[in-house]
């Protein structure tokens, strides 16, 4: 019995300082990389162009589309993220079929100053690049536990059904020198799975309720013009009935829940008072 005690508890002790040996190696006190966050109206305009030339609303869907973007726009972005969200900064290359990235990234949420300087070398594919190594601090992940971190950030950030619209969507990144080329394609059914990422069911109902009650407002005064005030008037009314169906149904669920119950073994239980709307009997002043 002591023996596998023993054996029980060498995976207790272990992880922990294996953890606590992994972080040792991954914090530095220096940054690697310092550079400046600049975004000049330049690469703002080319972001728009870029945006506007690949503008998702006239896909048709299932007909595959790609968009190349420069070296010099991703590592403006890379460093700009680096520093709006992580006070650090980034550095990104691109070469044939292969990319490589630099950071140094300083959590902001913790009192002590420290960094993560990371370099990751990745390899292009289909659909996305694959990790060749990653390195963090003195930490070395092989690429296919960085894969797997990658994706349960992206999940975890994103939802996973975001994540995977977009692994839907993306048939192919092209690494070039200088360059980077995405072919994707528009599924018939990734506005609704955007819409269902974005949203929760109890969300959506509300939304479209909000929608047919605009809706029949806009067919019923086509022959008038309809103000601002009044669709805010009739979508406050809506509001005002929604929230007492709700309050309705609150109420008797919540009696329905503790009713006396009629079995022999709770013959004794009693039902919940009714909530209480003002001033008791007792309370009642005398004349």
């Amino acid at each position: 019995m002591r023996f596998i005690y023993k054996v029980l508890l060498i995976p207790v002790i272990a992880i922990p300082l294996a953890a606590a040996w992994a972080i040792y190696l991954a914090v530095d006190r220096e940054p690697m990389l310092r550079r400046a966050a600049e975004v000049t109206p330049a690469n703002i305009q080319r972001a728009k162009q870029i945006i506007e030339q690949n503008n998702l609303r006239g896909l048709r869907s299932s007909n595959r589309q790609s968009v190349t973007i420069s070296q010099q726009d991703l590592d403006v972005a890379a460093n700009y993220l680096a520093h709006f969200y992580a006070n650090g900064s980034a550095r990104l290359t691109l070469n044939n079929g292969r990319a490589e990235v630099a950071a140094s990234l300083r959590p902001p949420w913790f009192p002590v100053i420290f960094y993560f300087n990371i370099i990751a070398r990745l390899t292009g594919g289909s659909p996305i690049p694959r990790f060749d190594d990653l390195h963090v601090g003195r930490l070395l992940l092989p690429g296919f536990i960085a894969d797997w971190f990658m994706t349960r950030a992206m999940v975890l950030l994103l939802g996973k059904d975001a994540v995977d619209a977009a692994m839907q969507s993306v048939k192919k990144i092209d690494l070039r020198p200088g360059q980077l080329t995405v072919a994707y394609e528009w599924p018939s059914n990734l506005g609704e799975t955007l819409r269902n990422a974005a949203l929760t069911p109890d969300d959506q109902e509300r939304l479209r309720a909000y929608q047919e009650r605009l809706t029949l407002i806009s067919h019923a005064s086509k022959a008038k013009k309809t103000s601002l005030a009044e669709l805010l008037v009739a979508l406050f009314e809506l509001a005002e009935v929604r929230s007492r169906q709700s309050s309705e149904v609150a109420e008797t669920a919540r009696r329905s829940s503790c009713w006396p119950s009629t079995s022999a073994a709770n013959r004794s239980e009693r039902s919940c008072p009714p909530p209480t709307t003002g001033r008791s009997r007792r309370d009642k002043p005398s004349r």
